[in-house]
């Protein structure tokens, strides 16, 4: 995967001094992106580290993001899908704005929303020029990437080959993916940047090295500067570092741990404090705890909005009411809120990935949590799902948001479902061994 970065870097080196020296080119940035498509079909075809049922499903799904980009860019009507919003338009004239006009990075009241993604999409086409093609194949960049590195993760944590093929090939059809890798959104590029970190925080949990930790963390933030919701897991990652020990494979929870985990939220803290406005923009609004009622008490607006019924003004509210925030969030669009075709298509192709891997977790909780160390990993990992499930819970109120947002977070959600699917695996092998040997 390195390579594919490499090329990627060294071409936006080579846009950005063609832009600066050369002037703007109309055809440069389509040159750029067939090289560099090139490069990831090279990468692709010739690395040794990918089966072959795993590199062919890599180059089909590669090729039907491409594919799904250019249609996008160029098609007279764009996607007319549930999930595809007008906010990729926005952040395109955003990007513009800012391009032709940067001062404008620095001014609140121009483009609100395009938030820190705007402003990054507007320092891109600063530098490389106000060239669409090429500034949105970065999400498709991203998307592929993100697979790759959960094919990286799964081998980690030694997922039997037949398992890998089975979640790569979800990851790489997965509707919401290939819809996101297209369009000009921030989504891939937290959910990229996530799955990096929690590749980090397994190589941390498998031999405890600091520099794994540290890693694990800064891909984190890179996220949060997308959105700041993603910041969840990192309750999932204080929780490992505190109380997970590599000696024995178990936790402990001791004096020591406490204080180890008082210094991290002391540390998160000061942050905020310091860089809220950067990493946590999304939280800046919150001066104090009725701040959090409020927003958490949102009744939805628009056709797939939601609306749990409940109104949240106390601690225990909050606590009880999130919990059937996340709910709604993790399942939208829910049956019961159907509109026709469309919602049941969204709830088939999306929400029952979260459905199935929550409700597999619960039905063979016996085989998967059976007190080893692979098992307080999935526990670990799970935490921080929920943490962050529940942070954007609070702020979520609309199926199509709710999508948008579990996108940022699906590789995790499909490494804990590989993991568990590996658990019951070799728990029914090794039931099986001893019939086969008589």
């Amino acid at each position: 995967m390195k390579f594919i970065w490499a090329t990627y870097g060294a071409l936006f080196a080579l846009g950005a001094a063609s832009h600066y020296v050369l002037g703007m080119h109309n055809s440069l940035p389509f040159f750029l992106f067939l090289t560099h498509c090139f490069c990831v079909y090279l990468y692709l075809l010739l690395s040794r580290d990918l089966s072959a049922p795993v590199k062919t499903l890599l180059l089909v799904g590669f090729a039907l993001r491409v594919a799904a980009l250019l249609y996008d860019v160029y098609a007279d009507a764009p996607f007319l899908m549930l999930n595809v919003s007008s906010d990729a338009e926005y952040f395109y004239e955003a990007a513009m704005g800012f391009s032709q006009e940067p001062s404008l990075l620095f001014d609140g009241e121009s483009f609100p929303r395009a938030g820190m993604f705007g402003k990054f999409l507007g320092v891109f086409m600063i530098i490389e020029g106000p060239h669409r093609l090429w500034a949105q194949y970065l999400s498709t960049v991203c998307g592929i990437s993100l697979v790759i590195v959960l094919k990286k993760a799964m081998d980690v944590v030694d997922i039997r080959p037949r398992i890998q093929v089975v979640v790569v090939g979800i990851a790489v059809f997965f509707f919401t993916s290939v819809m996101k890798s297209a369009t000009l959104q921030r989504e891939m590029h937290p959910a990229f940047l996530t799955a990096v970190s929690v590749l980090m925080f397994l190589l941390w949990l498998l031999d405890g090295k600091t520099r794994y930790a540290v890693a694990a963390l800064v891909f984190l933030l890179g996220a949060s500067f997308f959105h700041a919701g993603v910041i969840g897991l990192a309750m999932g990652y204080t929780f490992g570092f505190c109380f997970y020990r590599h000696e024995t494979g178990k936790f402990s929870f001791t004096v020591r741990s406490v204080a180890v985990m008082a210094l991290i939220v002391i540390g998160s803290i000061v942050l905020n404090n310091y860089a809220g406005d950067v990493f946590f923009n999304k939280f800046t609004s919150v001066e104090e705890v009725e701040d959090i009622y409020s927003r958490a008490s949102w009744f939805g607006k628009g056709g797939a909005a939601y609306n749990v019924g409940v109104t949240i003004d106390t601690p225990l509210g909050l606590f009880f009411g999130g919990i059937l925030r996340t709910f709604y969030f993790l399942f939208s669009p829910l049956p019961w809120y159907w509109r026709g075709m469309m919602d049941a298509l969204s709830f088939l192709l999306d929400s029952s990935l979260y459905l199935f891997t929550f409700g597999y977790l619960i039905l063979r909780r016996k085989k998967i949590f059976d007190g080893s160390k692979e098992s307080r990993w999935i526990l670990i990992i799970t935490i921080g799902l929920l943490a962050a499930s529940f942070i954007f819970g609070l702020g979520t109120n609309n199926a199509a948001p709710a999508m948008r947002h579990r996108q940022k977070l699906v590789a995790a959600f499909l490494l804990v479902f590989s993991m568990a699917m590996n658990k019951v695996s070799l728990a029914k092998k090794r039931l099986t061994t001893p019939k086969l040997s008589e």
